[in-house]
Protein backbone atom coordinates (compact mmCIF):
# COMPACT_ATOMS: atom_id res chain seq x y z
CA UNK A 1 0.00 0.00 0.00
CA UNK A 2 1.60 3.74 -1.06
CA UNK A 3 1.94 5.87 1.49
CA UNK A 4 -0.26 8.43 0.38
CA UNK A 5 -3.30 5.18 -0.04
CA UNK A 6 -2.25 4.53 3.63
CA UNK A 7 -2.91 8.44 4.91
CA UNK A 8 -6.47 8.45 3.46
CA UNK A 9 -7.47 5.11 4.88
CA UNK A 10 -6.15 6.43 8.22
CA UNK A 11 -7.67 9.63 7.83
CA UNK A 12 -11.27 7.58 6.60
CA UNK A 13 -10.97 5.42 9.84
CA UNK A 14 -10.25 8.42 12.57
CA UNK A 15 -13.79 9.60 11.21
CA UNK A 16 -14.91 6.36 12.95
CA UNK A 17 -13.49 7.78 16.60
CA UNK A 18 -15.59 8.87 18.93
CA UNK A 19 -18.47 7.64 17.35
CA UNK A 20 -20.90 4.95 17.60
CA UNK A 21 -20.21 1.92 15.62
CA UNK A 22 -22.08 -1.35 14.61
CA UNK A 23 -19.29 -4.51 14.75
CA UNK A 24 -20.03 -7.35 13.16
CA UNK A 25 -18.24 -10.85 13.86
CA UNK A 26 -17.17 -13.85 12.70
CA UNK A 27 -18.41 -15.54 15.53
CA UNK A 28 -22.33 -13.99 14.67
CA UNK A 29 -21.87 -11.45 17.42
CA UNK A 30 -23.07 -8.09 16.87
CA UNK A 31 -21.87 -5.41 19.01
CA UNK A 32 -22.76 -1.57 18.57
CA UNK A 33 -21.19 1.06 21.45
CA UNK A 34 -18.46 4.12 20.59
CA UNK A 35 -15.61 3.68 18.89
CA UNK A 36 -12.94 4.96 21.55
CA UNK A 37 -9.45 3.66 20.10
CA UNK A 38 -7.86 0.99 17.60
CA UNK A 39 -4.89 -0.33 18.28
CA UNK A 40 -2.23 -2.96 16.67
CA UNK A 41 -3.83 -5.45 14.53
CA UNK A 42 -7.06 -3.51 14.20
CA UNK A 43 -8.11 -4.26 17.84
CA UNK A 44 -10.77 -2.13 19.15
CA UNK A 45 -12.56 -0.46 22.07
CA UNK A 46 -15.91 -0.08 22.14
CA UNK A 47 -17.49 2.29 24.84
CA UNK A 48 -21.06 1.79 26.07
CA UNK A 49 -21.06 -1.26 24.19
CA UNK A 50 -24.80 -3.59 23.55
CA UNK A 51 -24.36 -7.28 22.58
CA UNK A 52 -27.93 -7.74 22.25
CA UNK A 53 -29.65 -6.95 25.64
CA UNK A 54 -26.50 -7.45 27.24
CA UNK A 55 -25.00 -3.64 28.02
CA UNK A 56 -21.44 -3.50 28.57
CA UNK A 57 -19.28 -0.53 29.89
CA UNK A 58 -16.00 -1.10 27.94
CA UNK A 59 -15.25 -3.86 25.15
CA UNK A 60 -12.00 -4.59 23.65
CA UNK A 61 -12.18 -6.85 20.45
CA UNK A 62 -9.19 -8.13 18.18
CA UNK A 63 -8.98 -7.38 14.75
CA UNK A 64 -8.89 -10.80 13.55
CA UNK A 65 -12.43 -11.31 14.66
CA UNK A 66 -13.66 -8.16 12.79
CA UNK A 67 -15.84 -8.65 9.99
CA UNK A 68 -17.23 -5.43 9.31
CA UNK A 69 -17.51 -2.13 10.89
CA UNK A 70 -20.28 0.83 10.21
CA UNK A 71 -21.36 4.28 11.26
CA UNK A 72 -24.60 3.66 13.34
CA UNK A 73 -24.84 7.96 13.16
CA UNK A 74 -23.93 9.95 10.08
CA UNK A 75 -20.73 12.30 10.23
CA UNK A 76 -20.74 15.56 10.85
CA UNK A 77 -20.56 17.92 8.01
CA UNK A 78 -17.18 20.13 8.70
CA UNK A 79 -16.92 21.12 4.88
CA UNK A 80 -20.93 22.40 5.11
CA UNK A 81 -19.96 23.83 8.28
CA UNK A 82 -17.19 25.63 6.57
CA UNK A 83 -19.33 26.85 3.41
CA UNK A 84 -21.75 28.71 5.82
CA UNK A 85 -18.80 30.46 7.72
CA UNK A 86 -17.41 31.34 4.22
CA UNK A 87 -21.01 33.00 4.00
CA UNK A 88 -19.62 35.46 6.83
CA UNK A 89 -15.52 35.35 7.09
CA UNK A 90 -14.02 35.21 3.83
CA UNK A 91 -12.75 32.03 2.72
CA UNK A 92 -9.04 32.62 3.08
CA UNK A 93 -9.42 33.31 6.51
CA UNK A 94 -10.32 29.64 7.39
CA UNK A 95 -8.37 26.95 7.68
CA UNK A 96 -10.73 23.19 7.07
CA UNK A 97 -8.75 20.07 8.28
CA UNK A 98 -11.01 17.36 7.17
CA UNK A 99 -9.03 15.13 8.52
CA UNK A 100 -9.26 16.09 12.11
CA UNK A 101 -12.77 17.53 11.65
CA UNK A 102 -11.27 21.22 12.32
CA UNK A 103 -11.86 24.47 11.07
CA UNK A 104 -9.65 27.47 11.90
CA UNK A 105 -11.50 30.87 11.65
CA UNK A 106 -8.91 33.80 11.18
CA UNK A 107 -6.03 31.56 12.55
CA UNK A 108 -7.64 31.84 16.00
CA UNK A 109 -10.83 30.32 16.77
CA UNK A 110 -11.10 26.42 16.57
CA UNK A 111 -14.10 25.18 15.23
CA UNK A 112 -15.31 21.11 15.49
CA UNK A 113 -18.00 19.04 15.78
CA UNK A 114 -18.43 19.79 19.49
CA UNK A 115 -18.39 23.51 19.55
CA UNK A 116 -16.62 26.93 19.14
CA UNK A 117 -13.26 27.17 20.94
CA UNK A 118 -12.37 31.00 21.97
CA UNK A 119 -14.54 33.85 23.65
CA UNK A 120 -15.38 37.51 22.43
CA UNK A 121 -17.92 39.04 19.83
CA UNK A 122 -16.02 36.99 17.01
CA UNK A 123 -16.16 33.61 18.72
CA UNK A 124 -19.99 34.40 19.53
CA UNK A 125 -20.77 35.09 16.05
CA UNK A 126 -19.14 31.72 14.89
CA UNK A 127 -20.90 29.82 17.51
CA UNK A 128 -24.30 31.23 16.86
CA UNK A 129 -23.59 29.72 12.74
CA UNK A 130 -22.54 26.60 14.82
CA UNK A 131 -25.29 26.04 16.66
CA UNK A 132 -28.04 26.95 13.44
CA UNK A 133 -25.83 24.50 11.31
CA UNK A 134 -25.54 22.10 14.28
CA UNK A 135 -29.28 21.79 14.33
CA UNK A 136 -29.79 20.65 11.03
Amino acid sequence: MSATTQRLFNQELNIFVGKRVKVDLDNDKQYTGILKGIGPEFTIILAEAQNGKEKLHRVLISGRHIIEMTLAEEPFDIQGLAQELAGIFKPENLKVYEDTGVILVLDRFRVTENGVEGSGPVADRIRRVWEKYAKK
